[in-house]
């Protein structure tokens, strides 16, 4: 069986070998996205990983609506003195997580739509 390879530049190419090798191809390709005041959280692109930044503690991003249950999106916070707050599409309801300064939360839908639940990882 060849070796299955998925990047960004060549998309799915196989190679002598075997098995499956990922090289970055889930990752948003948005770069990082910078936290917001409520009223105007950015939506995050419906990559796996999302980098965030912020300015100020109360700033936040939004999850896209989720396909189907068992969707994982996993979100970085890069700012070193900043929390950022997430929240569903809509902006509406509960905050999902207020992620903490450096931290990465993981999430996992329920069911498509705004159905996901999550939680600071580290």
């Amino acid at each position: 069986m060849p070796k299955v390879i998925i990047s960004d530049d060549k998309g799915l190419n196989q190679t002598a070998g075997s098995g499956l090798e990922s090289r970055s191809a889930h990752y948003s390709s948005y770069g990082t996205t910078t936290a917001l005041a409520t009223g105007s959280f950015p939506l995050l692109s419906p990559g796996i990983v999302n980098t965030v930044d912020s300015t100020d503690n109360a700033h936040g991003v939004r999850l896209p609506n989720a396909a189907g249950a068992g969707q994982i999106m996993i979100v970085r916070n890069v700012d070193s003195a900043q929390d950022c707050v997430i929240r569903n599409q809509a902006e509406t309801g509960a905050i999902l997580v207020t992620l903490g300064e450096g931290k990465t939360a993981l999430f996992v839908s329920t069911a498509s739509g705004n159905n996901w639940s999550g939680s600071q990882l580290d």
